[in-house]
């Protein structure tokens, strides 16, 4: 345990003995503390003679003066001892750790080190006896005239019932330009993987920025809305080479703040400051994390942080930064070649390349996503990430069925909180006709991230093909709250008004997307949705427009050829719907994985060529 005295955010440069002095003086302001209460406060049953007293008030002093503060804050009481005499307003209600916005503040809290092998303290009573609130624990604000913004940073800690439930909101890097969001939502991910082992915990991911929308960004809403005990947020902060994270939980009942806790650690110990904050938390939560479950994905700094940014990247889904993304993780290969997670990364983003590329260069996209996934296992066997690669590119390119799913269902043994794994099964397991089993991952995957754009789009998806077109709405509503105007919304908003018989709405959508495009038709998809709702009101020209436009696009596309026939099985052309069909078959278009389920295809299912094309892809009714 360590005490620290911190000035704009800055730790101030003063001995463990000269904070301890400090935070017995201010809490009694205006108050002769005697030099034997002092002693015995700070040096208990110790022997300390009173020159080593006078010597931490002189250096305090001339701290202060460095500062640009006055050493006069600080005064002797010949004989008797020292006052403090800056004005100090204290702050507490039951609880609460309460933060007063003002000019300048101190600010208990705790502070673990990495080194500190046992759990988080009370405040010690000893230096705040006079602001004792409960018998459970206590919180001081003390506003100091004349100090800038010091903080003395000990321990709050609660000792109520174990946490059930907890979502984790992203850790905030305190740096406006947004440069370390990366680093940031690693050191969020690798706590929700952490606390996910932790005994009888269950732990809600609420990975991205954008889920602090949802409750209006305030931690009690945000929990009451996801149905959790309490939310876990923070935020990180460096100062040259030494990270501060600051840690508080927050009990979603009644916005009770239960714990709070800062934790230093030097920028080369990341690793160690990841395992002290996921067993902090856990011992917080009074939940049992054992050391010897934690797990690093590599214990190469440069190696994690090439990975951190080829994942975050990613997992922006922008086609032109795949390059990057791949250059970043060859990076990490090349600190850690042993590093298999960078090798799944890899594998991830060439199947992204691979689902908008076209004919040979798709096929060697895919080809080389599931070489990179082998080498991730070969290094790891117990990699779900690397069977999760695996499995998808066993699906939607293989269609091998059957290896797809013996690999989703490793990875969810390996680790079943893991989301990704979770809803792509659902997915598989929606292209097999298994409905309920994939609305039961579908929905775990939810519950584990509720707030999760990916997960709400798949749910929809699984919706869709289970036909319960009137809960599609709801689902979109969802997506508009996590973010608005996004192109995915348009398309699955025209598709709910069009499954539930509602063509005049899904055009009005349309219109409105097209008219903000200034009648660039981007997407094969609402353009296939178009020409089905025109020809659904009887206005055949302007359904005739946009299957124009497919038909040209179909030349090059295999992902228009499938939208077209998706609109011609609709409008009664059934034998150029088959020809279509059996066009994206030989060329293996990813879409052809919902063949069997696609409602578009209806009128076809009893046409003996579309059943031929199932039996091949191993999906006969």
């Amino acid at each position: 345990m360590k005490k620290v005295l911190w000035r704009h955010n800055e730790p101030v440069p003063l001995a463990l003995k000269e904070i301890e002095i400090l935070g017995v003086l201010t809490a009694k302001p205006g108050e002769v503390v005697t030099k034997e209460e002092l002693l015995d406060r700070v040096w208990g049953d110790s022997f300390v003679e009173e020159s080593n007293l006078a010597q931490h008030v002189y250096r305090i002093r001339k701290t202060f003066q460095k500062l640009g503060e006055s050493s006069q804050l600080i005064q002797t009481i010949p004989r008797r001892g020292y006052r403090f005499t800056g004005t100090t307003n204290e702050v507490a209600v039951g609880d609460l750790l309460i933060e007063r916005r003002s000019l300048t503040r101190t600010t208990i809290e705790e502070v673990t080190s990495v080194g500190d092998d046992h759990r988080s303290k009370p405040v010690a009573k000893n230096l705040l006896a006079a602001a004792v609130i409960r018998w459970r624990y206590a919180a001081l604000i003390l506003v100091l005239a004349g100090l800038g913004m010091f903080g003395l940073v000990y321990s709050f800690s609660s000792s109520g019932r174990a946490i059930d439930s907890v979502a984790v909101l992203p850790l905030r890097w305190l740096d406006d330009t947004g440069s370390q969001d990366q680093r940031a939502l690693g050191l969020t991910d690798a706590l929700v993987s952490q606390l996910g082992k932790a005994d009888g915990l269950r732990v809600v991911s609420l990975r991205s920025q954008g889920d602090r929308q949802a409750g209006n960004g305030d931690p009690v809403s945000i929990g009451r809305q996801i149905g959790v005990d309490a939310v876990l947020e923070g935020t990180v902060q460096q100062y040259q080479d030494d990270i501060r994270i600051s840690l508080r939980l927050v009990r979603t009942s009644d916005g009770v703040q239960i714990w709070t806790t800062a934790i230093h650690e030097n920028s080369e110990n990341i690793f160690k400051l990841q395992d002290q904050i996921a067993l902090e938390s856990a011992r917080a939560m009074s939940r049992t994390l054992r050391p010897d479950t934690i797990k690093h994905l590599t214990e190469n700094r440069g190696a994690y942080e090439a990975y951190l940014n080829g994942r975050y990247i990613s997992d922006k889904r922008k086609a032109d930064e795949y390059p990057n993304a791949i250059a970043e993780f060859e990076r990490a290969i090349t600190f850690d070649p042993g590093f298999a997670a960078a090798y799944s990364g890899l594998a991830d983003v060439y199947a992204l390349q691979a689902n908008i590329s076209t004919g040979n260069k798709r096929d060697a996209l895919y080809n080389r996503s599931k070489e990179m996934a082998l080498k991730a296992l070969e290094l790891d066997p117990q990699s779900a990430n690397a069977l999760t690669s695996l499995a998808w590119v066993k699906r939607v390119h293989d269609w091998d069925w059957r290896g797809a799913e013996e690999d989703f269902r490793k990875a969810i043994e390996i680790d079943p909180n893991y989301v990704t794994a979770r809803q792509w099964y659902a997915l598989l397991l929606t292209t097999l006709k298994r409905h309920d089993e994939a609305l039961f991952h579908m929905e775990r995957a939810r519950e584990l991230e509720p707030l999760s754009r990916s997960v709400a789009m798949n749910l929809f998806a699984v919706r869709l093909y289970r036909g319960e077109y009137e809960k599609l709405h709801p689902i979109v509503e969802d997506l508009d709250r996590l973010a608005r105007n996004e192109p995915t919304n348009v398309r699955l908003r025209i598709t709910a008004h069009f499954r539930n018989a509602d063509p005049n709405g899904a055009v009005a959508v349309g219109s409105g997307a097209l008219e903000r495009e200034k009648g660039e038709i981007k997407s094969d998809y609402l353009a296939a949705f178009m020409a089905m709702s025109y020809a659904a009101i009887a206005d055949s020209s302007k359904a005739r427009q946009f299957i124009e436009h497919l038909e040209r696009r179909a030349k090059e596309s295999t992902e228009a050829a499938y939208r077209l026939a998706q609109a011609y099985s609709v409008i009664g052309e059934k034998d150029r719907a088959i020809q279509l069909l059996e066009h994206c078959y030989h060329e293996r278009d990813d879409r052809m994985v919902w063949l069997a389920v696609e409602p578009e295809f209806q009128s076809l299912r009893d046409d003996p060529r579309f059943k031929v094309i199932l039996r091949q892809m191993n999906l006969s009714e």
